[in-house]
């Protein structure tokens, strides 16, 4: 679900992740919670926060990056 006028989504992981990459997500945003994701040739800095699970994500887009 987004929602455009605050800049920020919820995410569900789909398909649903294995143990293993449950795990290295968990550690990837332990290490960190800002993220590139890319689309094609364009790419958004973003915050992420779990969202309820590991597999729902709340992203931010992060201004002027």
């Amino acid at each position: 679900m987004a929602t455009a006028s605050t800049g920020e989504w919820q995410a569900v992981v789909l398909p649903p992740f294995d143990d293993v990459a449950r795990q290295n997500l968990e550690e990837l945003l332990d290490a960190d919670a800002c993220l590139t994701l890319r689309f094609g040739a364009s790419a958004i800095e973003v915050q992420v926060e779990r969202y309820d699970r590991v597999d729902r994500l709340r992203l931010a887009a992060i201004p002027g990056l």
